[in-house]
């Protein structure tokens, strides 16, 4: 239809005879069939443009959600060197890579953490040992 308008303007074509009487608002008979065919190339079009959003938005979740994905695995592999590096600073280099090892070095660093919380806290809230009284002693007399 619109191919046809355009044709017209032009020149390219005198007239169509389907579209006389549509010039003054479809009051021609057979007005009525081009308003719902105009309502329904207009539904046509706001589906693909709305179809054409969601591809747009689904391709927009899906970048955002391998950037994400590729940010998590660099801090991932960030956090393992440094969990690495101090582990290998306690046991030293050649039992970095031991299971053992790495546990063993774990609990004793946390046990150590564990004695200090506990010496501060006993500073803090234990009360100060009493000094004993001396006693006289009787003296006879």
């Amino acid at each position: 239809r619109k191919l046809i308008k355009k044709a017209i303007k032009r020149g390219a074509a005198e007239r169509y005879p389907a579209f006389e009487g549509e010039e003054n608002g479809g009051a021609a008979a057979g007005g009525g069939a081009a308003d719902a065919e105009a309502s329904l190339a207009a539904e046509t079009q706001a589906a693909a443009a709305s179809a054409k959003a969601a591809a747009k938005k689904k391709r927009k979740r899906k970048e955002k959600a391998e950037r994400e994905a590729k940010e998590a695995e660099e801090l991932l592999a960030q956090i393992r060197q440094q969990r690495m590096g101090r582990a290998g600073a306690a046991i030293g280099d050649g039992e970095a890579s031991d299971p053992m090892a790495m546990i063993r070095a774990r609990q004793a660093e946390r046990s150590q953490g564990f004695e200090s919380m506990l010496a501060g806290l006993e500073a803090k809230y234990a009360e100060p040992a009493k000094k004993k009284k001396k006693k006289k002693k009787a003296t006879a007399e």
